[in-house]
């Protein structure tokens, strides 16, 4: 009942397809996934001709320790965004260009020069802390970023979910596992819509839950470039390799997407009925590397890039290019695509949904949901995030993610995503800074008042 019909798409074979296309339009390619089943790993062919006929989107050999979403703009916003409210699944982001996780919303001291009315044309329809009757001007944090308070935005993912355990079900994932995540981030010197300040409020946010910001951030703000799109190394720069680089590995190599290993994808399915349409298109794009098509290793990485797209022929502009790095580097592109019809009766402030965008803004939020409108769209279980939750969790074979029921796992590991073993009180000791002196004997005396007054 909270998922879809499922409708499989009979798109024609013209012209549309572009020149990409026609070397594989006369080809059966069989595509072999891999299940990840309770009783074990379970190959299960599937014969299709790529865009003429819709996969379910399947079950991949996929590492869980890299899994990393990318975007610009609006996407590069949701990209952090995801990266913050699944931070379990997803352990980093390339932004190029975004704004903090839940700023769009928050009324901060200074905003109060900015404010205006509540109605039905605003973009920013609920706003967190606001007067009465009135609302935050749309990207306020983009123009205007000296206004953001990021000490005061912080605290949201940290305590609005619970703490010691998560308590609410589909919010936001335990900070915690942000500490070794990795986070790419990009503002172009020529930039004439995101202000000097806007992005580096992101690293500024980022940096209060990270455990070595100094190395787990890149931030990259010398390249001449305005705000039209990812920058390609055929303009100066090559951003998807750039960020694959940083957020996952930097042994990664550039090489040659196959145009056959390109699959359109059924996304009707992951929809949920009680959220009614939402902009996300029937279909989507995925890339499957030859071998993560065929192994049953997990030696395999997912990269995600959420953006505008309408198969079977258009793309985001930058997705083919980090399709040029996924065959070599065995990295799984899920491009899922929006810019589908939105139901503006249930959602009639969701002029940017309807243009194409993800919701960074808190447009997609019902009447019944109103008092936790605000923040309804960053949670686990928003609309845009929820459809994204369950993609990714199909493509690692995982159950939908629901933190507070699951033990509380070690954070992602760092760089080189090496796990840690354990050491012991002797070599903690041996290694124990000023600062962890102070907080262990204030531990160790309270300790001793605690024992002491019960006897």
């Amino acid at each position: 009942g909270d998922v879809y019909k499922r409708q499989v798409s009979t798109q024609s074979t013209g012209k549309e397809r572009g020149n990409m296309v026609k070397a594989a339009q006369v080809r059966m390619v069989t595509l072999t996934v891999t299940l990840m089943a309770t009783q074990g790993v379970i190959p299960i062919p599937v014969s299709t001709t790529p865009f003429t006929s819709v996969i379910n989107l399947p079950t991949l050999p996929i590492d869980a320790r890299y899994v990393v979403a990318a975007g610009h703009d609006h996407s590069g916003s949701f990209a952090h965004q995801l990266h913050v409210a699944f931070s379990s699944m997803v352990s980093g982001a390339c932004v190029f260009t975004g704004q903090p996780f839940y700023c769009a919303v928050s009324y901060f001291n200074q905003d109060d020069a900015h404010l205006e009315p509540v109605g039905e044309g605003s973009r920013v329809p609920f706003c967190d802390g606001c007067p009465d009757n009135t609302t935050l001007p749309f990207d306020h944090c983009v123009k205007h970023p000296g206004v953001v308070d990021v000490g005061s935005i912080v605290d949201y993912p940290r305590r609005h979910c619970g703490q010691n355990p998560i308590s609410i079900s589909e919010c936001i994932d335990d900070v915690d596992y942000l500490r070794s995540s990795r986070l790419f981030l990009f503002r172009g010197t020529e930039d004439q819509l995101y202000a000097p300040g806007a992005v580096e409020n992101v690293a500024a946010l980022m940096a209060q839950m990270m455990a070595d910001p100094s190395t787990s951030i890149k931030f990259v703000d010398d390249q001449p470039f305005k705000n039209g799109s990812i920058p390609l190394k055929s303009a100066g720069y090559d951003g998807p390799g750039e960020c694959l680089r940083h957020v996952l590995d930097d042994h990664i190599y550039p090489g040659t997407a196959s145009p056959e290993n390109w699959f359109v994808f059924d996304q009707t399915e992951f929809g949920d009925s009680r959220d009614g349409e939402v902009g996300f298109q029937k279909t989507g794009w995925v890339y499957i590397p030859k071998t993560c098509a065929a192994s049953a290793n997990n030696a395999c990485r997912l990269m995600v890039r959420p953006d505008k797209c309408s198969p079977p022929s258009v793309r985001a502009p930058d997705v083919d290019a980090f399709a040029g790095y996924a065959e070599t580097n065995l990295i799984v592109i899920l491009h899922p695509c929006v810019g589908g019809a939105v139901d503006v009766g249930m959602y009639p402030n969701a002029v940017d949904i309807a243009a194409g965008k993800m919701d960074v803004y808190g447009q997609l939020c019902k009447d019944d949901k109103t008092s936790n409108c605000a923040g309804y769209y960053v949670q686990q279980s928003g609309p845009h995030m929820r459809v994204m939750g369950k993609m990714i969790s199909r493509l690692l074979g995982t159950p939908n993610p629901n933190p507070h029921d699951n033990p509380h796992p070690d954070p992602h590991p760092g760089f080189g995503r090496q796990w840690f073993a354990p050491v012991s009180y002797t070599h903690l000791r041996a290694h124990e800074t000023p600062e962890h002196l102070v907080c262990r004997l204030l531990l160790e005396k309270k300790k001793k008042k605690i024992v002491g007054d019960k006897s």
